[in-house]
């Protein structure tokens, strides 16, 4: 028995199966912001950027993610 803190998408079916209790829940951790960096003008790619899109996309799309 203990305490972690683990980001909610790692450790989702956990939760859903009840093999883990969330506590605390009124408490949530600081939001940490997820960067991707990348050389901008003649040294970005267009498949550098259609990668940045998708996963800007897939990132917001997350609710995990959301604060």
């Amino acid at each position: 028995m203990g305490l972690s803190q683990l980001a909610r998408y790692q450790v989702r079916q956990h939760l859903r199966s009840g093999a883990l209790v969330e506590v605390l829940s009124g408490t949530p951790p600081t939001p940490m912001p997820i960067s991707l960096l990348y050389p901008q003008g003649r040294m970005a790619s267009a498949r550098l950027r259609v990668f940045a899109d998708w996963l800007t996309a897939l990132l917001q799309d997350d609710a995990d993610l959301q604060a």
